[in-house]
């Protein structure tokens, strides 16, 4: 007997993080390939939005190949709450001030009841409890 398919996105999973833990990681820890942040769209355009998650500004291209573009009534506007997936891409000559993504997945959270209170919990539960486990060993 076969087991059950898991329906997935087709991207590989991300870890949940503020823009500024990704931003500030010191130079001897390996940096993620991937990444998930969530905040508030402070610009855009046709193949970026930037998105202030109070910690920090990422810039998120969303001309990358694997880009997945939400439905077709999703359009960026400032001041929406989004769940943005992607890659972190090397920082360009900006003295590292923002962090730059190649989008996957850009979600269009801000119909959700108490998402970014949520997503501030989340974030510090996980970062808790990685160090948690690192003390522990």
């Amino acid at each position: 007997m076969s087991k059950p398919s898991k329906k997935t996105s087709g991207y590989p999973s991300a870890p949940k993080s503020f823009v500024s833990h990704l931003l500030t990681r010191s130079s001897g820890q390996p940096a993620p390939i991937r990444a998930w942040v969530q905040g508030v769209v402070v610009w855009f355009c046709d193949t970026a939005i930037a998105v202030d998650d109070g910690t920090g500004i990422a810039v998120v291209s969303l001309s990358d190949k694997r880009w997945w573009r939400p439905d077709g009534e999703f359009t960026p506007s400032l001041g929406l709450y989004v769940g943005v997936v992607g890659t972190l891409k090397t920082a360009p000559a900006d003295g590292g001030r923002y962090l730059h993504m190649a989008g996957w997945r850009v979600l269009d959270l801000h119909e959700e009841p108490s998402v970014d209170e949520l997503w501030v919990a989340e974030v510090i539960d996980i970062r808790l409890s990685a160090a948690d486990a690192v003390r522990a060993t």
